[in-house]
């Protein structure tokens, strides 16, 4: 039964608390008031003038049960990955698959922020002292691209499939060694910062790493249960 079972795409908020979860982000607090996670802005103020006080610290990471719901301009996030409205009651969620879904995966500064925590875990980088001492080599960047594979996906990741992330991977380290300032905006994404470091190859690895991690995301492996 297990073997045939349906695939099904994981909801909004098994989405976004898996990929904070997975980056050693996501709050395991319980209770509390609502908080106010990253969302675009200007929202409110367009639909009843008033300020979004988006949240600082761990509000940011409060798993999605405790993101704040407004009926009028409730969170794009989860409106994008079909979450019901709450205007009335709603006996099941109807999904999509959508290109703005995809979007929202590549740019949402919460999925940016949690690739790049997934990406320096993998690398092996547990604290700021630790930055001048990491090393990519081909040994080490596989390793990690293994394990973020597995922790993401629950699967194995073949030689085939290896070689093209690493592949990817030189690609987009020559993009960002050509366009440093690139490499640097990419890692300031959102509140969470982890290194410190100037040094613009480590920087260079480290937003390639980043963007391996996103697209890894923004697989059916991630978004869907099988």
């Amino acid at each position: 039964m297990l073997s045939h079972y349906p695939a099904q795409r994981l909801t909004a908020e098994q989405i976004r608390d898996g990929a904070l979860q997975a980056g050693g982000l996501l709050s395991g607090r319980i209770g509390g008031a609502p908080v106010y996670p990253y969302q675009p802005a200007g929202l409110w103020e367009e639909k009843s003038g008033l300020k979004y006080p988006q949240s600082k610290s761990e509000g940011l990471y409060r798993r999605s049960l405790y993101t704040i719901w407004k009926r009028t301009s409730p969170p794009p996030f989860m409106m994008i990955f079909d979450s019901a409205g709450r205007e009335v009651c709603s006996a099941r969620r109807e999904v999509t698959v959508t290109s703005l879904q995809a979007l929202v995966l590549m740019n949402d500064p919460q999925f940016v922020e949690a690739s790049r925590a997934i990406a320096i875990a993998a690398i092996g980088i547990e604290s700021s002292a630790q930055v001048s001492h990491v090393r990519f080599e081909v040994a080490n960047l596989e390793r990690a691209l293994k394990k973020v594979i597995r922790d993401l996906t629950s699967l194995d990741c073949d030689d085939a499939m290896l070689q093209r992330l690493v592949k990817a991977f030189d690609e987009q380290v020559t993009i960002f060694q050509a366009q440093p300032e690139q490499a640097t905006k990419l890692l300031n994404v959102g509140q969470w910062k982890a290194i410190e470091s100037q040094d613009i190859d480590l920087q260079s690895k480290l937003a390639a790493l980043t963007l391996i991690v996103n697209s890894i995301l923004n697989t059916d492996g991630f978004t869907v249960m099988r």
